[in-house]
Parts: structure tokens; C-alpha cells; sequence
């Protein structure tokens, strides 16, 4: 390779098991572990590193031009970057955890591999980091890496700038993960004018599903000066808000800002109304959006009517809520979808709340609902008796008069 590493694998079909022991730089090696191959060579396959703990370098462990590899429970920490994985696919990341470093995972030119199980907390820059480059061979044909990636059942937590950070990388799905007490956002992507010259992407955005962002500075930020711009959430939580929203937009020219956040309430609620579990959702953005989706779990029902849950929107000017217009409540789904919000102005700040009736009518029981209980029928026999005796005591008086 010519670099200084520490452990150096440039040939296919190696296990490299630490066992649970460290690597540990002392400054003089830029890595503590590479599988690395020229990009004009054939891949490094079947590569596996397992249970290492590496410090102390500018990146803990590499894969270069790997694939069909794997990282399985390795901890990477006050590294550089904790894992690199640079021009390689089909790659498996599963178990792994990285803090204290500058970007817990960072995968570049990178594409379609799969990263479950990892953790990544207290980096200086972010947890996860994907992103793509592009260039020209030898050949002359133009290469694009970096794209159809999947991160499932992961955390990022405590890291100064974002949990999860998407720059011009796309079709990568975000399932079942979660950030929280980041900085700067739980999940940030951007993309730029140059990556729409170069890809001609209009499409597959990354989707988010089944996710968790609570606690960071923003929980969504999504930031593009492209022509075209595609977004997807999924079933997916604000701290206690669950929404779905999707969006295929055209810029025309317009920078896009969207930026997604639970909230507390600017104001009482509206007239006759209480708050359904403090479900506030507060958006800035410069474009309006054609639907949005507000999800709840069956366990939040007790004491709502389903069926009267409505959406308002905070007016700033005179300081109340409106009912938002063009909305539908499907208690099937436990959900509610508002099919045409607020048209944005630039960095307009919208807030959303969910709210039902105050002091619905209880439900009362008819007659019919509450048959006769065990030994009604005695009691019932019994008051009979007892008149039938009370009507013979009044005859006999009034005959005895």
C-alpha cells in the first residue's frame, strides 16, 4: 500500500479475529487496520475483521476497493475517522461502535453496503457520514459511486454536529434508527447543483422509516441548491410526534431549506380543545408541501375520541390556532393526513398541533347493554312476594274495621 499502517490486507479470503485485544497508535501510523486495493485492480473479497479495538490513528479501520467483506464488533475510538470504507460494495458493518472520534463511520464513493447493529456517540464531527464522488478512468467513462446504502437498527447520540449526514449520495434507506442529543441535527443531507449536473438525479431520495429523532438540534434538515429535490419520512418520530412526508420538488433556481422539529406550544389550545399528547411539529421551510401525515400508537387513545382528533396550524399574526383545511382522521391507520398545508415563505416557520375536543359526553349504556345479572330474577320474585303480602295485610284490616 506504501502507507504507514499498522496491520496491512492486500490479498482476498483473510479473517483477521482480535479477540477482544487493542491496536493502539503512537502517532506515527496514519491506520490501524486497511484492506486495501488500486482502484484499477480487481476487489479485495471475502475479508473479514472481527472483536478489535483500535485508537489512536487517523483512521481506525479502512476497506479500499473491498467486497462482499465484513467489520463485525469492532470499537473504534479517538481515531480520525473510526471506519472508512472508501470505493467498496456490498459490504456488511454489523455491531460495530465508534466515539470519540472525528466521524464515527464515514463511507465515501461507497455503494450498496449494509451497516446494522452499529453505535456511534460523542464524535466532534458526526456518526454516520455518507457521501459520494464521481470521476473519469482511464477508459473514459464517467464513474459515479455512492449510492443505495442501508443503515438499520442503529444510534447515534452525543455527536457535535449531526447523528446521521447524507452529502450528495442517494437511494439510501434509513430504517429503525435512532439519534438523539446531537448538536446540530439527528439527520442532515445535502445536496448540491454540481451533483445534479453530474448524476442527473431527480428521484430516489433517502427514505427514512420506522426512525427515532428526539432532543437534537434539529431532529430533519434537509438543504439543497439543486434543480430537483426528493425527500421521503415514513412512519417516523419527533420525539413524540409520528409523521410520513414525501416530496418531489422542482427548485427553479430557489435553494431548498427544509427543517423538521417536535416543539412546545406557542399558545393555549383552541377554544373547546386540549392537546392529544403534546403533539406539536414546527417546520421552517421555503416550498409548500402537498400532504402531510401524523401518526399515533394505539396505547395514546385512552380518554381521545380517535375519530375528533383535528390538526391546527399556530397563526403568529393573530396568535391562535386554525383548523387546518383538507384534512382526514383514519382511526384504521391511526392516522391523520392533511392533504394540502400552508404554502411556505422563505425560512417561514409553520407550527402544527394536534388537539381534540375537550369534555366529550361520556358514552352511556343503554338498558340493553346491562342484561339482568345473576339472581335478578330471586330478587325480582322476592318484591313480588312482598306486595302480594302487603296487599292481603290491607284487605284483612279493612275487612276487620
Amino acid at each position: 500500500m506504501g502507507l504507514p499502517v499498522c496491520i496491512s490486507i492486500p490479498v482476498s479470503d483473510i479473517s483477521l479475529d482480535c479477540n477482544g485485544f487493542s491496536i493502539t497508535g503512537s502517532g506515527s501510523a496514519l491506520a490501524g487496520i486497511v484492506a486495501f486495493k488500486g482502484l484499477n485492480e480487481d476487489s479485495l473479497k471475502n475479508i473479514t475483521i472481527k472483536n478489535c479495538r483500535i485508537s489512536g490513528y487517523d483512521v481506525g479501520i479502512t476497506f479500499y476497493n473491498a467486497k462482499g467483506s465484513r467489520l463485525i464488533n469492532n470499537t473504534a475510538h479517538n481515531n480520525g475517522e473510526g471506519f472508512e470504507i472508501d470505493f467498496s460494495s456490498e459490504n456488511a458493518i454489523t455491531n460495530n461502535a465508534a466515539y470519540n472520534n472525528s466521524v464515527g463511520f464515514f463511507l465515501q464513493a461507497s455503494s450498496n453496503n449494509n451497516l446494522s447493529g452499529n453505535i456511534a456517540y460523542n464524535n466532534s464531527l458526526h456518526g454516520f457520514y455518507m457521501r459520494y464522488l464521481s470521476f473519469t478512468d482511464e477508459l473514459g467513462l464517467h464513474n459515479v459511486f455512492g449510492v443505495n446504502n442501508r443503515i438499520t437498527d442503529s444510534v447515534a447520540y452525543g455527536n457535535a454536529f449531526d447523528g446521521f449526514r447524507i452529502f450528495n449520495s442517494f437511494n439510501n434507506t434509513l430504517a429503525n434508527v435512532t439519534a438523539y442529543g446531537n448538536l446540530k441535527a439527528g439527520f442532515f443531507e445535502n445536496k448540491s447543483l454540481y451533483y445534479y449536473f453530474e448524476t442527473n438525479e431527480t428521484t430516489n431520495p433517502t427514505l427514512i422509516i420506522d426512525s427515532n429523532f428526539y432532543g437534537n438540534g434539529w431532529q430533519i434538515i434537509y438543504y439543497s441548491n439543486s434543480i430537483v429535490y426528493a425527500f421521503s419520512i415514513n412512519h417516523t418520530k419527533m420525539g413524540p410526534v409520528g409523521i410520513s412526508l414525501s416530496e418531489a420538488v422542482l427548485l427553479s433556481g430557489t435553494d431548498l431549506l427544509y427543517q423538521i422539529n417536535e416543539t412546545t406550544p406557542p399558545g393555549p389550545p383552541p377554544s373547546g380543545h386540549v392537546s392529544f399528547r403534546d403533539k406539536y411539529l414546527k417546520i421552517i421551510s421555503n416550498l409548500s408541501a402537498s400532504s402531510i401525515t401524523f401518526h399515533w400508537d394505539d396505547g395514546e387513545l385512552s380518554g381521545f375520541d380517535e375519530s375528533a382528533i383535528r390538526l391546527f396550524n399556530w397563526n403568529s399574526s393573530s396568535n391562535n390556532w386554525v383548523l387546518v383545511s383538507n384534512q382526514t382522521t383514519n382511526p384504521s391507520s391511526n392516522s391523520l393526513t392533511a392533504y394540502v398545508h400552508k404554502p411556505f415563505m422563505q425560512n417561514d416557520e409553520e407550527i402544527y398541533g394536534l388537539f381534540s375536543p375537550a369534555g366529550l359526553p361520556a358514552q352511556h349504556a343503554t338498558a340493553e347493554e346491562y342484561p339482568p345479572g345473576p339472581g335478578s330474577e330471586l330478587l325480582l320474585g322476592g318484591g313480588l312476594v312482598v306486595l302480594l303480602l302487603i296487599g292481603i295485610v290491607y284487605y284483612l284490616w279493612k275487612k276487620l274495621r
